[in-house]
């Protein structure tokens, strides 16, 4: 089945959409995001999208750039 195999690349997509999202919540509501109702309230708007967007129109809808590896890397290192 071919989307059992691809789960790890959709994976990685979304890890690079969380990636980019982490650096936007820090940019808008400073490194102790996770303090600020907005930011929560963001969050909670997002999760109840559920499946809704791929991770790109996620990034788009968000104003984010689109999923790369940069995002990633930079988060990993």
């Amino acid at each position: 089945h071919c989307s059992a195999q691809l789960r790890s690349v959709d994976e990685l997509r979304a890890l690079a959409v969380a990636a980019e999202l982490v650096r936007h919540l820090r940019e808008r509501f400073g490194r102790s995001f996770w303090t600020v109702r907005a930011a929560g309230a963001l969050v909670q708007e997002l999760m109840h999208t559920g499946t809704t967007y791929a991770p790109e129109a996620l990034a788009r809808e968000l104003g984010l750039a689109a999923p790369g590896a940069e995002p990633l890397v930079g988060a990993l290192v």
